[in-house]
């Protein structure tokens, strides 16, 4: 697997997780990490982890100063969670930068519905947008009512749940036609189907006919997945 750069803005109570998190799954060192925050106090605790921290004042540079931390990443986290202007104006360079870096890619937190509405105008998709306190509701809701429930099947390092859309070559067949776990080595764990906005989750049968649109969402090892995603 080649190596992927990470940058992650804001070092919180969550984005200072995820540091660790990502630093804990990278057992083939596989990961650059690139740490950014306003508070020396934050950055200088991660100083073990990596060797690629900014001390930023993110309330006083220009457009020009803050794309330039963006320079040589693959991913960007925008995780800054005590007000949204920084969050915004962020967002807004790594859009730019990506209109230029196609293959950039930019996670962003949405503190509440207006910040939502202003990150997706900037050019940021609502799938790459997040806000942990809501995640961790629906989830502590979940378990609160159903006993039991889990957010997320437990996965190896090397392991990954995936969605792809189905591929032409996938389409109006069946899984026993397709035989996807032999082929492939990955498992399908179920289908999104999309219906005016809203969507529906299907157990995949035997005889599903995958169709255009279909959402599928795969676990298995990360380097067969990586050839799934490939898959036209």
């Amino acid at each position: 697997m080649s190596q992927i750069s990470v940058g992650i803005f804001g070092l919180g109570r969550f984005g200072t997780a995820l540091v660790h998190t990502l630093n804990n799954l990278d057992a083939g060192k596989s990961i650059h990490l690139r740490i950014i925050d306003n508070d020396p106090e934050k950055v200088e605790p991660l100083r073990g982890v990596t060797d690629d921290q900014l001390i930023v004042d993110f309330d006083n540079e220009d457009e020009t100063t803050l794309k330039k931390h963006f320079e040589g990443l693959d991913v960007a986290v925008i995780a800054i969670g005590e007000n949204t202007l920084p969050v915004i104006e962020l967002a807004s360079v790594a859009h730019e930068y990506r209109s230029e870096n196609p293959d950039f890619h930019v996670f962003c937190r949405a503190h509440d519905e207006m910040t939502e509405k202003i990150l997706t105008k900037l050019g940021i998709s609502k799938t790459d947008l997040f806000c942990p306190e809501q995640t961790a509701a629906e989830y502590i809701g979940r378990k609160a009512i159903r006993p039991g429930a889990a957010q997320f099947p437990p996965l190896a390092p090397d392991q990954a749940l995936i969605c792809i859309e189905t591929p032409d070559n996938w389409l109006n067949k069946t899984l026993v036609e397709l035989k996807i776990p032999e082929t492939h080595k990955a498992n399908l764990m179920c289908i999104v189907k999309d219906d005016d906005q809203e969507h529906h989750v299907e157990t995949p049968l035997a005889d599903t006919p995958l169709e255009k649109g279909d959402k599928l969402y795969l676990l298995g090892n990360l380097k067969n997945l990586e050839e799934l995603k490939n898959i036209q």
